[in-house]
């Protein structure tokens, strides 16, 4: 990220559509890449995908820097037509005063 200049990436939380919860889980269809290095890393609802099953986007920050994930993933969610969430980044500014 420091190469890009980058303050955080985005990318699909599974790699391939949600099964129903009667179907079983397939563990490999997670993305696991913030797990490996311990960054830090939120989820928002991303819509839907086919058959109106919820998919999530994942934010994945710099180590250390958990408050600006927070930042992001909660300006994208006010900046999108997704179902809303609430104020997360306000009660993390919070907690670290």
């Amino acid at each position: 990220m420091d190469r890009f200049a980058l303050d955080a990436l985005v990318l699909p939380y599974r790699t391939i559509p949600p099964e129903r919860v009667e179907e079983p889980h397939d563990p490999e269809a997670t993305n696991q890449l913030t797990s490996h290095f311990g960054a830090p890393a939120v989820l928002v609802p991303g819509g839907y995908a086919q058959g109106n099953l919820p998919i999530a986007i994942q934010f994945f920050g710099r180590q250390n820097d958990d408050l600006t994930v927070l930042k992001i993933a909660g300006g994208s969610n006010t900046s999108a037509s997704i179902p809303k969430m609430g104020n997360f980044t306000q009660n993390a500014r919070d907690s670290t005063s």
